[in-house]
């Protein structure tokens, strides 16, 4: 059978990932990274109850199979686990992309040229501009 303090040690994670899947698929990145203590925490939690479990004590050990109610809440912490892992790839890359906008120029062929009217003139032409901008 599994420890009390291993089974303590997933409930605990299981609750913090709950929290921080449904603050990374809210995008609130604030909320996000004030969890990441409480999560190493309950992470190192759970792998000295693991560590320091007798063979005897933790059916993970000696072979026997899992009560339902224990191999469910491993399911449940391994499913949680997954879905973090892909809110926060999503979570960076969005970052990063938003970074790469804030800090990149536009290419010099992207010059708009507005009319004496105020509107952009699209035919060459018309292009008699008082205003260049490059932005």
């Amino acid at each position: 059978m599994m420890t009390t303090s291993i089974i303590t040690a997933m409930e605990e994670l299981i609750a913090i990932l709950a929290l921080e899947n449904n603050a990374l698929s809210e995008a609130r990145l604030p909320d996000a990274l004030k969890l990441i203590p409480q999560k190493q925490a309950a992470a190192t939690k759970l792998e000295t109850a693991v560590a320091t479990a007798s063979e005897k004590d933790a059916c993970a050990f000696t072979g026997t199979p899992l009560l339902p109610e224990h191999s469910s809440l491993l399911k449940k912490m391994i499913t949680l686990g997954k879905r973090n892992g892909e809110l926060l790839q999503h979570a960076i890359a969005s970052q990063k992309r938003v970074i790469e906008l804030l800090t990149t120029f536009p290419s010099s062929e992207m010059v708009q040229s507005y009319g004496h009217k105020g509107a952009y003139a699209h035919e060459e032409a018309k292009r008699q501009a008082l205003f260049v901008s490059r932005a």
